[in-house]
């Protein structure tokens, strides 16, 4: 046999052998993919069963948890998600889209959820403490002013007067505008409990007017609206203090005036 043919006869073994490899590899690669896409089904078919279509998870209660008007209240609750009892899967619920319902409602700052086996579906929520009541309306505002209505609460809250009747209230919206308010009603329940806070007007644009109750006298009162509020409160108290002493009867306080306090 010449050298030629052997040369041809080494080329065509070649050819055939790495045409058997890629043949092989090809055919690898499906029955892997045969392989993969079972097991995902498999996994799908036992995720149905096991969890998601198994009788043994059907929905048959909520667990409400919260300090306010949230706490047990699991009817209602169940009525807001939109979640059936006896009917619903406690694996084929969504808990992020449940969060999500639970945040969008205007009194719920934060919520948490958790499955509670065989049947339960447990909420932790965070509820918005409110600081004040807008006046002429049915509506409150928590430290971050966000608008939320009166409904959900009781008692009684400092009343935030002078804010623009056209001023559209939209429930889990904030108003930055009355942020300054926020600010002065928070320092007052942190460092300044001994003072009661009754309305507070915003209509002037450099100076909050608010009126107080302190050792059972009211008083109207002063503030400039950019300023440390926990120094106006200081000299607030100094200032009636002072006056008790020396017998002063004085109804307001002023405390604009950077050179001394207006009383009268």
């Amino acid at each position: 046999m010449s050298a030629k043919s052997k040369t041809t006869s080494r080329n065509k073994n070649k050819t055939t052998t790495t045409g058997k490899k890629i043949f092989k590899l090809i055919l690898a690669m499906l029955l892997l993919s045969a392989l993969l896409g079972s097991g995902t089904a498999l996994i799908a078919w036992l995720g149905r069963t096991l969890f998601s279509a198994n009788p043994h998870f059907i929905l048959h209660g909520v667990d409400t948890n919260s300090i306010g008007y949230w706490d047990g209240r699991n009817r209602e609750v169940e009525a807001v998600l939109g979640l059936k009892l006896n009917e619903d899967n406690l694996f084929a619920l969504d808990l992020r889209k449940i969060i999500k319902q639970l945040i969008a409602i205007p009194n719920i700052k934060d919520a948490s959820v958790e499955r509670i086996l065989p049947d339960i579906i447990r909420l932790q929520l965070e509820e918005r403490i409110p600081r004040a009541e807008i006046a002429g309306t049915n509506f409150v505002i928590d430290n971050s002013t966000v608008i939320i209505p009166r409904s959900y609460f009781q008692g009684r809250f400092p009343i935030i007067a002078g804010l623009d009747r056209n001023f559209k209230l939209i429930p889990g919206k904030d108003i930055p505008e009355l942020q300054p308010v926020i600010d002065l009603i928070m320092t007052r329940v942190k460092y300044f409990p001994e003072f009661e806070l009754n309305e507070v007007w915003i209509s002037h644009s450099n100076r909050i007017l608010f009126t107080t109750t302190y050792k059972n006298s009211q008083y109207k009162v002063y503030f400039p609206r950019k300023q440390d509020f926990n120094h106006s409160f200081m000299q607030l108290r100094e200032g009636i203090e002072t006056n008790i002493r020396n017998r002063i009867k004085a109804v307001s306080y002023d405390l604009t005036n950077k050179a001394r306090i207006i009383s009268r």
